[in-house]
């Protein structure tokens, strides 16, 4: 536990030297940033979604997964839920605290490290990627807290939540979890983190990125059911 602990004070450190910084830029340098930002966002998701193993089983997570979240409206309501809460907090044009939380949130928690990190630490105690993830997560969020305000620091808690999960579940989760099927499931983690960066750099407030979310899993499914019938993927 010590490593996901660890992860999310370096984002919270981060964070706070982000608002410290971002208080003595102008408005105008801060938009660009945030187009820069959105630029090396799509970057990651670009580095990510490279790692496919096999083609077709991404496509099928991609399309199946945004189908499923289409219907039950998941970007939707988290984008009420985080309206609700930025009505009572947020002030005047500034920046959305929800709104940058479930942004950041969303790539901090998908990718290989956020899964192979509590799941090493889980099954043998090493914390090392955990570590290095902290790290990176950190210098990451000084950016995104200096363009996107206080809601980057509550990231550190969804961070704690699912790496805790994982931790906690590691035994069961890692025979499912084949090299195979974290560089498709990774893949498939990259094309959501490429919406977020292009909802970002273009400002389409109306992309309903975490739709995809259901797609992070299906892999999973995919490389299992194709085990039980005998298939090699």
């Amino acid at each position: 536990m010590i490593g996901i602990i660890i992860n999310s004070i370096l984002i919270v450190v981060g964070g706070v030297l982000g608002l410290l910084v971002g208080n003595r830029i102008s408005d105008k340098v801060q938009s660009f940033m945030m187009s820069a930002l959105g630029l090396c966002i799509i970057f990651l998701g670009i580095q990510m979604a490279l790692e496919v193993r096999q083609v077709p089983v991404v496509l099928c997570a991609v399309t199946a997964g945004a189908a499923i979240g289409q219907a039950l409206e998941i970007d939707e309501k988290l984008v009420a839920w985080g309206n609700r809460i930025d009505a009572k907090f947020a002030k005047g044009d500034g920046p959305k605290p929800m709104a940058a939380f479930i942004a950041t949130s969303l790539v901090y928690c998908i990718g290989s490290m956020a899964i192979l990190g509590p799941l090493q630490a889980g099954l043998t105690g090493n914390i090392d990627t955990l570590l290095v993830k902290g790290i990176l997560d950190g210098v990451s969020a000084v950016i995104f807290a200096t363009t996107l305000g206080v809601g980057v620091l509550l990231s550190s808690i969804s961070v704690f939540g699912v790496q805790t999960l994982i931790f906690l579940f590691a035994k069961i989760l890692a025979p499912f979890l084949t090299d195979a099927v974290m560089q498709d499931l990774t893949s498939a983690g990259g094309i959501i983190v490429m919406g977020i960066g292009i909802k970002m750099f273009f400002d389409k407030k109306d992309l309903p990125v975490a739709n995809f979310l259901p797609a992070i899993p299906i892999p999973v499914i995919v490389y299992g059911v194709a085990s039980l019938l005998g298939f090699s993927l």
